[in-house]
Formats: C-alpha cells, structure tokens, sequence
C-alpha cells in the first residue's frame, strides 16, 4: 500500500504541474486576473501568481510538522488515512491548495520511511526513490490532460483539471485495509538542493516559461514532452541509486545539471532535474530507528520553506515586474547545481546496500564521505551486509564454473 501513498505523492507532482499549466488557461486568467486596457488583454498580477503557487506549500509545511507525532502515536497505515481525509477541495482556491498540500506533506514523510523500514537493503534505494516516478509520472498525466482541457473556452477546462485530482485519495482508501502495520544536517541540505535546482520552477511555471520565451503555441507539448522525459529519468534513477550507489549517481547528476542549466540559461531552452530521487532516498536512510520519522520530518519542513522561497520569487525572477531574466534563470540554478556537486563529494556518505544498523555504525565512524564505500560494520547490520555479499560473490562463482 506504500505504492498507494507513492501514488498519492503524484497528486502533488500532479497539482504541481496541472496548476502550472492551468493558470495560462485563458479562462482562468479572467476569472482571477485583471483587464490591462492599454494592452487590450487579460493577465494575472505577478504578486497573485506568486501566492497561488506559494502558499500552497504551507499546507505541506504543517503535514510535516505534524507527521512525526502522528506515526508515532498511530502507526503508517493510520497516518495515510489522514492524507485521503484532508484532500478535499474548497470553494477558495488557495485554501483548497493548501488541504492538499498538507496531506502531501505527510505522504512524503509516512511513504518513504514506512519503505526504509520494510524493505531489504539492496531494493531500498528502488523502493523509496519510487517515489519519485510517481511523482513525475502524476506530473506526465497533468501535462497531457493541461494539453486537452487548454482548449476549453469556459471554466469547465480548468476546473476538471483540479477536481480529478480527487482519484488518487480514493485508490488509497480502497486499498488501506491491506496495508501491513508496519538526526543529521545531510538530509537538510540535499532536501534544500532539490529545490535549488529548479524542480519546483519545472512544475509550477513550465508552460509559462515556455511562454516568456516565445515558445507560446508549443507550451503545453513542451510541457508533457518535458514530463514524460522525467518518467524516464526517474525510472532509471530506480536502478542506477542500486546499482552505482546514491553517492556517484548525485554527484554525476549534479555536475550534469550544471551544465544542462547553463545551457538553458544561454540558449533559452530547458531541461529536467536528477536530483530528485536522491533526495527522498537519503532522508529516509539516514535517521536512527528512534528519530527515523523525525529526521524525515525535519527534512521534509526544510524543503518546503527553500521550495517556498523558490516559488515565491520565481515571477518576479522570470518576468516583470521583477529582474525579467527569462532563460537566464538557468544561470542561477546551475549555480545551485554546481555547489551540489562539490558538497556531495566533500558530504554525502555511499549508503548502497547497507543496513539501518549498518548505516548508524558507518555515522559515528565519522569518515570522510569519499571514503565511506571502505567501511564495513562491525554489528548486525555489517554481519547481514556481507553474508549478503558473500552470497552473491558465490552465485557469481558457480556461475563461471557451470560455464
């Protein structure tokens, strides 16, 4: 039922995307935006959009607040009931927003450390960075439906892109009954790097980048092709954070992105992030059994308040009134990215295929991150870790001799 939640979690991608794309419908902007008599057309204020696509996140920024508690007192299963019982809608659109960002934010902190503790050490990695898959995919669906419903000429379009993200909640509540009951500054700043890096800017203002840049008659294509490439890219994160190892994969990532961003900033097209996976992976590692579901909390309510600043100052970043830099906003994003880099190889310890236990052990062991692939525990966690290594270096073994 984790999958459930994960699928919950796309109604965030989902909400994301579809908003992004809804608030460039033409009868969205004249319900909610103002008549510029000189230009002869309709537009939202920028301070408007700015606090329709931020204040959202304060709904996210409660769940994870109270998420910790709430696991703690009532178990996994019960805290995902809580997400299906406050995605409702309402007749604002803003506080209906924030309903259903607050239940995002306890999906994203009861999904992936529910994951962290049921599933085996080496299928971790794929299991909770599922989650970012059904985000994108969430975002892929918003994409393709925002290319349908744009060509309403009445509410109907931008309506119907909101009310069906209602499906999500109830596939969780069918599914619950079958459902198993079941402290460190790394989590912060890869949380804070998935932000920074412009994830958030790709699902709240794709179509109207594309926009700003000219590239108006194709946005919304631009938008689900953009989508669908990160289904791709999320699916193969779910084998290569296995695989490689969470370490190298971000690190490369990160560099990449630099580049790719700097590209866009310079030639006014766009790209998609590979940070994202890593984030929800390693927050949900790395905290001690006891402070597990805090530790994610903590990272979680981080992410939300530098994806608030992101989002807030977006506008007034990309158009005017503000700096109007357009495709130059890449510039400052590759920047994030490039810091990235160079932190995940000073900071960001290898977890591969290491038990909770394991992982403790490799913690208080305080060694340089580079070297953090040499460690081997000495508890539990690395007694299972390398029976489990030894298993396989035998598997290989019999294999060359049967050839």
């Amino acid at each position: 039922m984790a999958g459930g939640g994960k699928l919950y979690a796309s109604k965030q991608a989902c909400d994301g995307a579809s908003f992004g794309g809804v608030q460039t419908f033409n009868p969205f902007i004249k319900r909610f935006g103002e008549y510029d008599q000189t230009g002869g057309s309709w537009s939202i204020p920028t301070t408007v959009v700015s606090l329709m696509n931020s204040l959202a996140l304060l709904g996210k920024f409660l769940g994870a607040i109270v998420v910790g508690p709430l696991i703690e007192r009532f178990g996994h299963r019960s805290a995902m009931m809580v997400t299906c019982a406050t995605s409702h809608s309402s007749a604002q659109f803003i506080v209906g927003r924030i309903l259903i960002y607050l239940a995002v934010g306890l999906v994203e902190n009861v999904v992936p450390t529910y994951e962290s503790e049921i599933c085996p050490a080496l299928l971790r990695g794929f299991c909770v960075g599922s989650i970012q898959l059904f985000l994108t995919f969430g975002s892929l669906i918003a994409g393709i439906a925002n290319q349908y419903l744009s060509k309403y000429t009445t509410d109907a379009g931008w309506m119907i892109a909101t009310g069906v993200q209602g499906i999500p909640a109830v596939i969780i509540l069918a599914g619950l009954p079958f459902t198993p009951s079941a402290a460190h500054q790394l989590p912060l700043v890869i949380m804070a790097l998935q932000q920074l890096t412009g994830v958030t800017f790709s699902s709240s203002y794709g179509p109207t980048f594309y926009k700003k840049v000219g590239l108006g008659d194709m946005a919304f294509t631009y938008a689900a092709i953009n989508n669908g490439v990160s289904v791709v890219t999320a699916m193969l994160g779910m084998v290569l954070f296995d695989t490689f190892g969470r370490r190298d994969v971000t690190f490369h990532g990160c560099w990449l992105q630099t580049i790719f961003l700097c590209l866009i900033g310079g030639l006014g097209s766009k790209t998609h992030r590979t940070a994202g996976p890593a984030a929800y992976i390693t927050a949900a590692e790395v905290g001690t059994a006891t402070l597990r579901e805090k530790t994610m909390a903590i990272a979680t309510v981080f992410n939300v308040v530098v994806g608030f600043v992101v989002v807030y100052t977006t506008p007034y970043l990309l158009s005017t009134p503000g700096a109007n830099l357009g495709a130059k906003l890449g510039y400052i994003w590759g920047a994030f990215a490039g810091v990235g880099a160079i932190w995940v190889w000073f900071f960001m310890p290898e977890l591969k295929g290491r038990g909770l236990e394991e992982i403790d052990e490799l913690f208080s062991a305080k060694l340089p991150a580079w070297r953090s692939k040499e460690f081997v525990g000495s508890g539990l966690g690395g007694a299972i870790s390398n029976e489990k290594e030894t298993a396989m270096n035998d598997e290989q073994v019999e294999e060359v001799e049967k050839v």
